[in-house]
């Protein structure tokens, strides 16, 4: 015989949200009124069949997409089994799959060329079964859709930016999932493209200055060459392919565009300074730019290699590099130009691997008293920090990505690229 104890049951949650994520944990509670000091033992059904007992009024778990349903419980004295509460009213649980989103590449390389196929994929957090709809965006413009989360396509010039992807579920188009970024950079081929036997153990430049074999286990390898002009040490970059047992020099890069200050994010009406430094301190090179209004006629002050722009304006954001009237080329720079109240401070040019890097958050009110700071790689918290700054010591392929900094009380910086260039000799 089991007697119904007549205190009255009600079901909380925690957290107290009727939609909850899957991946998250919940913890339900059965709580028994007027029975807080007692010690109980509790069994929980779903939909109306039981699905958990537990040793206590509390059950905690991961949801899934098959958690959703109507919950209700019942308790029992663990003093006197023979009589046991009321069943509760039920609680709606609502599931829903993550809206969180990585963007994924393959190959998963930072720099594509031009006629490559590359493979764009929206990663939906908790939503490998959900059959999706995507929409993509370059620099903020709708580019393409696709009836799954995978985009390919052929890189070309115009590739290069920044990439963001959102996506809903086919079964329930007013739902979507957060966005996610990833951002692009195409390299032009050299028109010196050419190709080495693979086991030759070192060859030479037209110079006649040796060096190393790239060696790597991806399909690209850079390699490095430090010469000194003037006491200050140039680093020319090669970059190769191995394919079918062939090493193809695909781009040599013996000039850097250098900004002043050193940072890749300014407040309007500050002075920004380009340059481009090679082995030879040659004022041959010119540093163009393609901006928002696809601007590359003349723009700032030119001395040689070198541009000043007096005072920036939002309309300068865009890309910057360094050019020869034979085509060739360096890396691309990203510059950002913000109204907003904070910018990061970060590398512009690629860091090496095993390197340490400082990043700073800057408000545009140096008087101001607020300093307290957060960091963010592709939207997740990293860190944060009452200087101002952190370090990101020991940098690998995997710290690559999208940066930002917000300083409480004032705002949020941009996003910009953190790109890590791996070591291809020791």
């Amino acid at each position: 015989l089991i007697l119904m104890i007549s205190n009255k049951v009600l079901v909380t949650r925690q957290p107290n949200d009727s939609h909850v994520f899957s991946g998250e944990s919940i913890t339900l509670t059965c709580e028994v009124q007027g029975g807080e000091t007692t010690e109980w033992s509790c069994e929980w059904r779903r939909s109306g069949s039981i699905i958990q007992r537990t040793d206590s009024k509390d059950w905690t778990f991961i949801v899934s997409e098959s958690s959703s349903g109507n919950y209700m419980c019942q308790c029992r004295s663990r003093d006197d089994w023979h009589s046991s509460t009321q069943w509760s009213e039920t609680i709606k649980l609502s599931v829903s799959i993550s809206n969180k989103v990585l963007v994924t590449r393959q190959p998963n390389d930072s720099h594509v060329f031009s006629g490559e196929s590359i493979t764009l994929t929206c990663e939906v957090q908790g939503g490998e079964t959900t059959e999706w709809s995507c929409e993509w965006r370059r620099s903020g413009s709708i580019i393409q859709r696709t009836d799954s989360k995978d985009w390919t396509f052929i890189v070309s010039e115009s590739s290069s930016g920044n990439y963001m992807c959102q996506c809903r579920s086919r079964d329930d188009w007013y739902s979507s999932t957060q966005i996610g970024h990833i951002f692009i950079q195409y390299v032009p081929l050299a028109h010196c493209m050419i190709s080495c036997n693979s086991s030759v153990e070192d060859e030479q430049d037209a110079d006649n200055n040796k060096w190393s074999k790239a060696s790597g286990t991806g399909p690209t390898a850079w390699q490095e060459k430090k010469e000194n002009k003037d006491k200050e040490n140039i680093i020319r970059h090669f970059l190769f392919r191995l394919e079918d047992n062939t090493v193809t020099l695909l781009l040599s890069l013996s000039a850097v565009v250098r900004i002043f200050p050193n940072r890749s994010q300014f407040f309007p009406y500050e002075s920004v300074t380009l340059s481009c430094v090679d082995s030879e301190n040659s004022p041959d090179w010119t540093v163009k730019r393609n901006t928002a209004g696809n601007e590359t006629a003349d723009w700032g002050k030119r001395n040689g290699s070198q541009h000043v722009i007096d005072a920036v304006y939002l309309f300068d954001s865009g890309r910057y590099w360094c050019e020869l009237r034979t085509g060739a080329c360096s890396e691309v720079i990203n510059v950002t130009v913000t109204d907003g109240p904070v910018i990061l401070q970060s590398p512009v040019l690629p860091v090496a691997e095993g390197d340490a890097v400082i990043l700073r958050c800057i408000h545009s009110d140096a008087s101001s008293s607020s300093n307290f700071t957060k960091f963010y790689k592709n939207g997740l918290l990293i860190g944060s920090s009452s200087t101002g700054s952190i370090a990101v010591r020991d940098v690998s392929e995997s710290d690559e990505g999208l940066y930002k900094c917000s300083i409480t009380g004032a705002g949020e910086s941009p996003e910009s690229w953190l790109s890590v260039r791996v070591k291809c000799f020791r």
